[in-house]
């Protein structure tokens, strides 16, 4: 490298400065920057310092204002930025090159020489003295020699150094050919350091905004570059991948140029970290190749283990995590240059090369990070990294969190722009579900009307435009003509609030209790038309199994739809639906049981069949009952009139029919419907029904009047079982009562395949919840992702009459989805209430009760601390000794306050200001005197932790150096916290 360029990461916008380091004319030069044009960058010099020698690396420590070079002899020279600033010259036993000087922080300057024999390799300087004489300007003290405090690496070439930003005493060093090790200068000389085996070596970087992560590239024919976590050789791999060895890197980006002949691909000169966003690696080629390698964590990693408490009860580090790359952004690529390229052509390409970069701690005004790159020109210019993609994050309570990177603090530093959004919200889930569905129809007629304008302006001529203009405010839909995007109908836009409300709504309607009561389930999805019928069959069938009336004295039949009840099937398997000993009943007998048990015989059939039996008991589960007056009564005052005409004339129950439809509020009555079911009653011809129809109800709207009308005239049957508007369980009953067997039998069978294919709950009532309903409740989570009400419905019979893995896996996760969201109280509940519903015949649980919710865990084994849970061999070993503690010392203190651990022996942290046990009040400390002294205090015999340091202490010791004392400072030892405030 020629040339190379740092920026002074304490810029301010007032006076950003940089430095250049000319290494061809040994010249340092210290730059302010005085405008922009575009995107070159205007400078002028304040400073500068051409007496340096010949160097091969060098390091600038901004703060101090000093430079360090590492000349070929292996002396390390320490020189200001002005001309006649004096120098500090740090000799070497036995000459050879110098490879790497580095400054921390602080005042250590870390010196890396070539391999000798019997000689340290790297040297660690401390410089605060001549610094500070150089600063006051004694120049005499240059002479003065300066012996290493540290000297690491016996006869170990260096190949690069870097100290930590976060930690100036841990340096990383590249071991010639052989690893990289990371030292520790705190530790003694024979304390072992980090290792990570590689051959590359050289050019190590750190990210400042992620420390525990360093980077690493190959030597001049290899173009890779290793990422490494040093986190990765103090702990197991528990939480990366399996395959991966605790010294191996991160993440491994090989050929990073992408030459296909590794041998002509350049050398790598720099790397570089952005020290304004994370993760953000630059890389620089010997042919004017520059990258920009942005990296991201692996969200997909298992989750770690608690790390254990020390004995101060200080957690430790946090474990490594893998990294993958997320993008990669060229910035400069290498122009091919043959010996056939015309000599001015090569000039240009060498004058247009990155030749150096560094990132700037400044962003731009529109909230972009920068760099600053040098080309072979020597002009230097201003470069925006493109901006990343927003940061998305969902809480656990729905609440959506954004990152809006085009707003930053004046001064350059964290984004300002976060913003969180949260649903809306009014009273109930289905209210504001309502209101999103209205928002999106709005929005979708909205982009319909436009896409009609524009289909009309494109052929005027046209009179045709779908529109049925005859009809007021008609829901008859638009013919598609060749202009016409039905996408844009089909995906309308909605705001972030509104689509937060749909992502929401399980969180929502588990709060709101939406768990096995079918009432209220119905009223919490009462937006859902096709829930809430769904629900409304499960009421009925939930109802009939909880008072055994679908179960005789051989099977249960609970909870079975019209398919099995009409082909007289249990499904498969079979066996939790039979009372224990039997083996092979009729089913078709237990429907005649059933029917005369239930006393159905008063349910007619109009016409004639050889199963009657088997389609009463249809209509009792689907919920027409044999004595219909108090459900007629009931939908009558619930202002539900129309819907009980119904249900009474598929009763047959006319006079009834006849009362609900002249009952309740004017608007609400029928009294033309009511005179011609009178009429049927009375026997009227079907002549004589059509012509007082069509006297007194030609246009009758009312979807409930049509079916009533259904069913007294033959002819309308199939309309009305094939209206889409009419509840699905209605359309079943009027084939039931009205349709023959070979008719039925077929709509039956095509009914069921087709709520089966489209995952239409509404038609529930056709498989009912016996194993054919998994296919089912699969298409409708395909297409609706409402895993919660599948979860629910399959509780009531799984596993008490069949199970399946799939079942199985969707209940573990509707469990964890529960707990994301931080909804233990009602995944409790479920746990709980789902066990009451799945019973066996003899009545006890089908389902196995969950382990205990809540326990007590100790944070060095992480087993329970009940005592009661350790078996009797258990407890003779149970206790170990514990710093000094004899083991029937520690039994009695575990029965007597439990603060010790029944498995492994470890204690509670010792208190930080006495440093005894806490747990336990000693009389000979200042919290037993506390006690003595204060019986009253409620909080005599609490322990006290600093949620900010960790550390634990007695009460009275806290109150004894709090207050008392008037300390505000953590008395632990090297801690800082100020605990008090």
């Amino acid at each position: 490298m020629e040339i190379a360029i740092r920026w002074d990461q304490a810029s301010t916008p007032d006076k950003p400065a940089f430095l250049l380091a000319d290494v061809k004319n040994h010249t340092f030069k210290l730059c302010e920057v005085t405008g922009r044009k575009q995107n070159t960058l205007q400078w002028r010099e304040i400073s500068h310092n051409s007496k340096a020698p010949s160097f091969r690396a060098f390091d600038w420590s901004c703060k101090q204002g000093l430079v360090a070079i590492g000349l070929w002899t292996g002396e390390t020279t320490v020189l200001g930025l002005d001309q006649d600033s004096s120098t500090l010259s740090l000799p070497v036993k036995s000459q050879r090159q110098c490879n790497a000087v580095a400054f921390n922080s602080g005042t250590l300057l870390g010196t890396g020489l070539e391999k000798i024999r019997n000689d340290f390799c790297l040297n660690v300087y401390d410089i605060h003295q001549w610094a500070s004489t150089k600063i006051s300007g004694a120049s005499q003290i240059g002479k003065q020699v300066i012996e290493p405090v540290r000297k690491l690496a016996s006869s170990e070439g260096i190949t690069s150094i870097k100290f930590f930003p976060d930690q100036p005493n841990i340096l990383a060093t590249g071991i010639k050919g052989t690893c990289i090790r990371i030292y520790d200068l705190r530790e003694s000389t024979g304390n072992p350091a980090l290792q990570f085996s590689t051959t590359c070596v050289h050019n190590i970087a750190i990210d400042p905004r992620d420390p525990s992560y360093f980077a690493s590239a190959g030597t001049n024919r290899e173009s890779t570059v290793l990422i490494w976590d040093k986190r990765a050789t103090s702990r197991s791999s528990g939480s990366r991948a399996a395959s991966a060895r605790p010294e191996d890197p991160v993440l491994r980006l090989e050929n990073v140029f992408g030459f296909a002949n590794q041998i002509e691909s350049p050398a790598i000169w720099s790397l570089r970290y952005s020290v304004t966003e994370r993760s953000c690696l630059g890389i620089l080629g010997s042919l004017g190749n520059f990258q920009l390698v942005r990296m991201n964590k692996d969200s997909e990693m298992p989750e770690r283990e608690e790390a254990p408490y020390n004995g101060h009860n200080h957690i430790s580090s946090e474990a490594p995590e893998a990294l993958y790359v997320d993008r990669t952004e060229i910035v400069g690529d290498s122009i091919p240059v043959t010996s056939k390229t015309a000599k001015s052509i090569a000039v240009q390409v060498a004058t247009q090369q990155i030749r150096a970069f560094d990132f700037m701690n400044l962003s731009s005004s529109d909230g972009k990070h920068q760099a600053v790159i040098l080309r072979g020109n020597q002009e230097m210019e201003f470069y925006q990294l493109k901006r990343p993609v927003s940061a998305i994050a969902v809480s656990a309570r729905s609440e959506i969190f954004l990152t809006d990177m085009t707003k930053f603090r004046p001064s350059g530093g964290l984004p300002s722009g976060l913003r969180s959004v949260l649903a809306l919200q009014s009273r109930t889930i289905a209210e504001d579900l309502e209101n999103v569905e209205r928002r999106i129809a709005a929005t979708a007629v909205k982009q319909l009307d436009q896409t009609t304008l524009s289909a009309n302006i494109v052929d005027d001529d046209d009179d045709d435009d779908g529109w049925n203009d005859d009809s007021e405010f008609s829901p008859v839909k638009p013919q598609p003509s060749p202009q016409f995007n039905s996408s844009a109908v089909a995906r309308p836009r909605v705001s972030c609030e509104a689509a937060l409300v749909l992502a929401d709504a399980p969180r929502r309607r588990a709060l709101e209790g939406y768990l096995f009561d079918a009432k209220k389930n119905k009223q919490i999805v009462r937006n859902d038309d096709k829930l809430v019928q769904m629900w409304s069959w499960l009421e009925v069938a939930s109802d009939n199994a909880s008072s055994d009336k679908m179960r005789s004295d051989e099977i249960d039949m609970s909870y079975l739809g019209v398919y099995n009840i009409w082909h007289a099937t249990l499904g498969n398997p079979t066996t939790g639906r039979l009372r224990p000993g039997i083996s092979d009943p009729s089913v078709s007998d237990s429907i005649e049981k059933l029917v005369e048990k239930l006393e159905l015989s008063d349910i007619e059939v109009t016409h004639k069949t050889t199963k009657p039996s088997h389609r009463k008991l249809c209509l009792y589960a689907l919920g027409f009952q044999a004595k219909p007056y108090a459900h007629i009564k009931a939908l009558t005052v619930a202002r539900q009139g129309p819907e009980a005409v119904l249900y009474a004339v598929l009763m047959d129950d006319f006079a009834a029919a006849i009362i609900a439809s002249r009952s309740g509020k004017k608007e609400l009555q029928n009294r033309p419907l009511g005179g011609i079911i009178q009429l049927y009653a009375e026997d009227g011809t079907e002549e004589q029904l059509l012509k007082q129809i069509q006297a007194t109800m030609p246009d009758e709207r009312d979807i409930y009047a049509k079916a009533t009308i259904a069913c007294l005239v033959d002819k309308y049957w199939d309309e009305a079982t094939n209206s889409p508007l009419l509840p699905a369980r209605y359309r079943a009953a009027i084939l039931l009562k009205f349709n023959s067997d070979a008719k039925l039998t077929e709509e039956i069978s095509i009914r069921t395949q087709a709520a089966v294919r489209d995952g239409d709950i509404s038609q529930i009532f056709y498989t009912g919840l016996s194993e054919d309903s998994r296919d089912l409740f699969s298409n409708y989570v395909e297409c609706t992702s409402d895993l919660q009400s599948i979860v629910l419905a399959t509780s009531y019979v799984v596993p008490r009459f069949w199970t399946h893995p799939q079942v199985d896996y969707w209940r573990k996760t509707y469990r964890l989805q529960l707990n994301q969201r931080e909804l233990y109280i009602q995944r409790s509940l479920f746990d709980s209430q789902s066990r009451g519903y799945s019973k066996t015949w003899d009545g006890s649980p089908a389902l196995i009760a969950p382990p205990r919710q809540i326990t007590i865990s100790c944070t060095n084994c992480q087993n329970p601390l009940s005592w009661e849970q350790v078996t009797e061999g258990q407890k003779s070993g149970a206790a170990k000794e514990t710093q000094g503690e004899t083991v029937a010392q520690s039994s009695k203190v575990l029965g007597s306050d439990g603060t010790m651990c029944p498995r492994c022996g470890a204690r509670l942290p010792r208190c930080a200001i006495c440093d005894r046990w806490t747990g336990v009040v000693d009389s000979m400390s200042s919290g037993g005197k506390v006690k003595e002294e204060k019986e009253e205090d409620p909080f005599k015999d609490h322990l006290e932790v600093c949620l900010s340091c960790q550390h634990v202490f007695h009460y009275g010791c806290a109150m004894g150096w709090f207050e008392e004392l008037d300390k505000k400072v953590c008395p632990a030892v090297g801690c800082n916290c100020n605990c008090h405030q």
